[in-house]
């Protein structure tokens, strides 16, 4: 099945050409999710403002991007609470009401593994539930059907951080159509990234949407 529909998800933000995918995605009227670094914030202030005048959200990516399977839970804590602090400066500094906390933990590592694997310990599993709870209790809220978790989740991954795919855009664009192939769904999640090196990619990226008709939905 090719799904029609996608909802789209950014990850990485900022980087330097932040400023001109928000502004492609304005001027083409396409609604998009921004989920940022701490560690890319701290130096890119002005990127995550424009990004929220713009009218698109942010969400906290964590502040370094670790597995978070591999570390503590204190610093599982450390790595979003220091990133969410620093959106909530760029909100306030636009004088824009944050309408919702979100987050996309790195790799979808829930604490037990990369692509939110499932626990196979029962520590893994005390892990996992106890950074679920840090979240609902810090008022992050589902976006979408991630199993039941708050971190958001999704199903198409572009993988436009891979540097053959940056070398050769013609590769690229191959790999994006046998992934649409194999997608068992009418509607999509998808995730592209944000780095200073793949811009292309996204240029290629919304060709390839546009050229295939699809609808990019409104996510909230």
């Amino acid at each position: 099945m090719k799904p029609q529909q996608i909802y789209l998800t950014i990850d990485d933000s900022p980087s330097q050409n932040t400023t001109k995918m928000v502004t492609y995605l304005r001027e083409n009227s396409i609604p998009a999710i921004f989920f940022c670094r701490g560690e890319f914030i701290q130096n890119r202030m002005d990127e995550v403002q424009f990004i929220i005048k713009n009218g698109y959200l942010v969400g906290n990516h964590s502040y370094t991007h670790p597995y978070f399977s591999t570390i503590s839970l204190e610093q599982c804590f450390d790595e979003i609470v220091k990133t969410d602090l620093l959106i909530e400066q760029c909100y306030q500094h636009v004088n824009v009401k944050r309408p919702v906390k979100i987050i996309r933990l790195p790799f979808a590592d829930r604490g037990a593994g990369k692509w939110a694997q499932s626990p196979s310990t029962e520590q893994e599993k005390e892990k996992v539930n106890t950074i679920q709870k840090f979240l609902r209790d810090n008022n992050f809220e589902s976006l979408f059907d991630s199993e039941g978790a708050i971190d958001a989740y999704w199903d198409w991954d572009t993988q436009d951080y891979k540097s053959r795919f940056i070398s050769s855009p013609t590769e690229y664009l191959l790999n994006l159509e046998k992934q649409w192939s194999g997608i068992d769904s009418d509607c999509a999640v998808m995730l592209i990234h944000d780095f200073d090196n793949n811009y292309p990619l996204f240029q290629a990226t919304m060709r390839f949407l546009k050229q295939n008709h699809m609808v990019i939905r409104e996510i909230l």
